[in-house]
């Protein structure tokens, strides 16, 4: 089975985020964002949610608690994604804020035509809860695990995407990785940026 990757993305969870600063024009005078990116539509800026989607596949997104960097069109290598790199000149620009854990997290899908079925097969044993009086209609899984400063939570379920407007859908499973790494001591911004750090090793472990 292949994986095709979705999307890659960090995640800076904080005490307070402000999101009505989020704006492009801010972006681009914090140097967080080259000045010849093209915005793909109008900004959403609001007291509890702020987005700024360039036609490059990358996003900002603030709300109270938590500043996202998505990248809609990774690379087929995500180190090579540049979310991490953004985030941190991103939080670099907003010193005093109260940062308490970073995210980083990838989205797959595998193609299949029983995703159910699939999934069934290769996790579920047969039992009296997967037999002809008891037929499953769904089944999602999760695995948690530690790894190196932080923890691995990886979701499995059953799904369809659609990478185009013009494209086909289709009917697979979708898999969701987090590597959570939690943020303390004094200095928030130092161990933010220690915890952007590991994005590398996060996507060599994925």
């Amino acid at each position: 089975m292949k994986l095709e990757l979705l999307n890659t993305s960090v995640v800076v969870l904080a005490q307070q985020h402000n999101p009505t600063i989020l704006h492009p024009s801010f972006l681009r005078l914090q140097d967080v964002v080259p000045a010849d990116w093209e915005v793909a539509e109008d900004p959403i800026s609001t007291p509890p949610f702020s987005v700024v989607k360039y036609a490059n596949g990358l996003v900002f997104a603030v709300e109270t608690n938590r500043f996202q960097v998505i990248d809609n069109g990774p690379p087929a290598d995500p180190r090579e994604s540049r979310v991490a790199d953004l985030a941190r000149k991103y939080i670099r620009a907003l010193p005093h804020v109260r940062y308490t854990a970073v995210g980083v997290n990838f989205s797959g899908f595998v193609e299949s035509a029983e995703p159910q079925k699939a999934l069934c097969r290769r996790f579920l044993k047969r039992g009296p809860w997967n037999e002809k009086a008891l037929t499953i209609t769904g089944l999602g899984l999760r695995f948690s695990y530690p790894v190196s400063e932080g923890g691995l939570r990886v979701d499995c379920n059953s799904g369809t995407v659609r990478r185009g407007k013009d494209t086909e859908e289709k009917t697979g499973m979708i898999v969701n990785v987090n590597y959570h790494t939690d943020v303390a001591g004094g200095e928030p911004l130092a161990a933010a940026e220690k915890a952007l750090s590991l994005y590398g090793e996060r996507c060599a472990h994925f």
